[in-house]
This record gives structure tokens, C-alpha cells and sequence, in this order.
């Protein structure tokens, strides 16, 4: 087990020596410590007994994500912190308290409302951990007046760092193909959050990660929210270029085509270097060129496809991933099709306990999963 003193605070190394400036990832403990935000949580602060906090990671409209350590699992994770800037403070230098102090009045109001909305977004998103291309959510709780979801941590550059990269070793924007490699698992799994009822809101190449081994994987679910077809009074949450024109309304109806806004909008970067015009500043002077004929190797389908996928009018664009998905991998949902055409070995529909269970003669309720006692189609398998 490792001494967690002899962690380095900025990336959950080993050091050789306490407190000594790391020469992985170069973090000097002294150099964060003079520079630190007084509200952001001090290193080596111990939540639940259980989490390490390290570096700050990034801030955003929500709250601020630290590296940390498990001490249980003795590995890394990432720490969402639920901390609004404007409408919360905290002085962790001066005050030595971890505590969140939410302002008083309306704003006090939107703080509980936006905890309780954090708090509920956590668990929905934990049914997720075992979605491939999705961050997997391993606990959530409540402390310092606050709440904190912990998540994998995913080592690698987001896709604007990538694509920046890219262009300062003059390789140029991301090909069509590996494009369309990076997204189909973001895609497919983003496709199953929807069917569980949440939107995600805030896909961007910023919170899109591609890890060391290759993967991608689909981050930062603080803006997320159910879908609800009769609730429109959503908080205005957006990040320009990859928002659609509904997220700028307080009570614009939202939902899996909001998503999709903003993964055509991802894949346009990708593709042409360039970051999205403001969906706003569209309405009076669209200045979004296609992709086709301008950007050499890009498919005419593949133009028109993230075209429809970034229409201003929602009733224009792709209603679902599911939809998207279809244009872009068609060979794919062939081959789905052609899976489902097949007979079905009526041997393969039942299967015993022993089937599950590698022969053994019982096997508790996680490893069996009931729906799968019984398959009715082909697809299914």
C-alpha cells in the first residue's frame, strides 16, 4: 500500500522523497500552494474517509474537478466538487474550513436547488459505469455543504488538445475516418443515456478524452439533466459554438437532439480546424461552410450528414442519436438487420443457472441478471 505522503499531489505518483517537486508531471507542492485559489479545496484534504484530494483538474459553471487518490482501491480518480462560482464562497487558506457558504437570499435557492439537481444527476449517472466511451460515476455523497461525485480517472488530452497538437506538428484536421473511429462508442453509448431519460448538454472536444491506450471517453456530465417533455424551465447552460439555438432560452425544449447539435458540432471542428460559429450569431449571418469541397477527403454523405445535424431549426436536425448514428455507420445497422434476420437456436433461448454461472451450482443475482434468463429475439443475443 502506498504512503499517501509520498504522493505527488498533481498526479497521484510515487515520489522518492515528501513534499519534492514531481519529475513526471512536474507539480512543485510550494510554487500550488502560493498560487492556489482560496476556494478550492487545499491538497490532501480527506473526504469520506476514504478519497484523497489532489490538484485542481479544471473549473467550470458547476463546480471544480480535482485529481485524487482511493485509498481503498489505491488508484487514481477524479473528484467533482459541486461549487458554483457567484453564488457560493469558501476560504480555505484564511478561514481553514472546507465548508461551502452559500450566499443568502434567491441565490441561496438556486444553490439548494442546483445541489439537489447534482446530487440526483450522480446517481443516474452511476447506472452508467459499464458504458464504454461513457466517464464511469464510482460513488457520490454529501459533505462540507456540499456534494461530490468521484469518478474514473481518464489519462489522456481532450479532442481540442488533440486537434491542437495535430496542427502544430502541421498534420491538419482529424481525418473523416478516424473521426468516425474516436465517435462510434461515444455515440452508441450516449444513444443508451438518452434512453435512460438524461440529456447530457455540454459535449464539446473539451470533454471528450482520448485516453494513452486509444480510447475516447465522453466526460463532465455536470450539466446534464433528465429528459422531461413537459419540463421546459431548464438553467441556461451552454458553451458557445457547440449549444443550439434552445439552450439559449430558459424554457427552450431540450432534448437527445440538443445532443446531437453538439456532437455534429464536435465532429465539424474535427474535421475543419475551426471552432463552430455561436448558433446565435448564425441566425443573422451563417458563416458554417460545408464541409464538402472545402475540406479535402471529407465525403459529401459525411458533409451532408453533420449539415442536417447542425441545423439551427430543431425540427431539422436528427430527433436521436439513433438517427445519426444510422447515416453515419450504415453499414453497421446492416449488418444489425441482416444479425436479426437470422434463425434463432431455440436451444440458446433457456438457460440453466449452470450456464451462468461457469458450471457452478449458485450465483447471486448480479452475476445471473434475470432479463437475461429469457431471451425473445434474435437481437438479444
Amino acid at each position: 500500500m502506498i504512503d499517501p505522503a509520498f504522493l505527488c499531489m498533481g498526479c497521484m505518483r510515487p515520489l522518492p522523497r515528501k513534499g519534492m517537486a514531481c519529475t513526471m508531471c512536474g507539480f512543485d507542492p510550494e510554487r500550488y500552494s502560493q498560487a492556489r485559489n482560496p476556494r478550492v479545496l487545499a491538497p490532501c484534504t480527506l473526504l469520506a474517509g476514504r478519497y484523497l484530494v489532489g490538484a485542481v483538474l479544471g473549473e467550470g459553471g458547476f463546480g471544480i474537478t480535482y485529481i485524487g487518490w482511493d485509498l481503498r482501491m489505491q488508484c487514481r480518480i477524479a473528484v467533482k466538487e459541486y461549487f458554483p462560482p457567484g453564488i457560493a464562497t469558501r476560504d480555505t487558506v484564511t478561514g481553514m474550513s472546507a465548508a461551502v457558504a452559500p450566499m443568502t437570499g434567491e441565490a441561496g435557492q438556486h444553490y439548494s436547488l442546483g445541489l439537489r439537481s447534482f446530487e440526483r444527476e450522480g446517481r443516474a449517472l452511476a447506472r452508467f459505469r459499464d458504458f464504454p466511451g461513457i466517464v464511469s460515476v464510482r460513488d457520490f455523497f454529501r459533505t462540507n455543504r456540499t456534494a461530490y461525485i468521484i469518478m474514473e480517472y481518464v489519462a489522456g488530452v481532450n479532442l481540442k488538445q488533440y486537434l491542437s497538437a495535430r496542427k502544430k506538428h502541421g498534420a491538419g484536421p482529424v481525418p473523416e475516418r478516424e473521426i468516425l473511429q474516436m465517435m462510434r462508442p461515444v455515440l452508441r453509448s450516449l444513444e443508451r443515456v438518452h434512453r435512460e431519460g438524461i440529456v447530457h448538454r455540454d459535449i464539446s472536444p473539451e470533454n471528450i478524452i482520448k485516453g494513452q491506450d486509444g480510447s475516447i471517453t465522453l466526460i463532465d456530465f455536470g450539466a446534464a439533466r433528465a429528459i422531461n417533455a413537459d419540463d421546459t424551465g431548464y438553467t441556461v447552460v451552454l458553451k458557445r459554438g457547440y449549444a443550439p439555438l434552445e439552450q439559449y432560452r430558459s424554457h427552450g425544449r431540450q432534448g437527445p437532439w440538443t445532443d446531437v447539435y453538439a456532437v455534429c458540432a464536435t465532429m465539424y471542428e474535427l474535421a475543419s480546424g475551426i471552432q463552430p460559429q455561436d448558433a446565435m450569431d448564425r441566425v443573422y449571418d451563417d458563416k458554417i461552410r460545408r464541409l464538402y469541397g472545402t475540406i479535402p477527403g471529407i465525403s459529401e454523405k459525411f458533409s451532408d450528414v453533420i449539415a442536417r445535424g447542425m441545423s439551427l431549426q430543431q425540427e431539422e436536425r436528427y430527433q436521436t442519436i439513433h438517427q445519426l448514428y444510422q447515416d453515419l455507420f450504415p453499414l453497421d445497422m446492416e449488418d444489425e438487420r441482416e444479425a436479426a434476420r437470422q434463425p434463432i437456436d431455440p436451444s440458446r433461448l433457456f438457460f440453466t443457472p449452470s450456464d451462468l454461472t461457469g458450471g457452478r451450482e449458485t450465483a447471486s443475482a448480479e452475476e445471473t441478471g434475470t432479463e437475461q434468463l429469457f431471451l425473445t429475439a434474435a437481437g438479444d443475443l
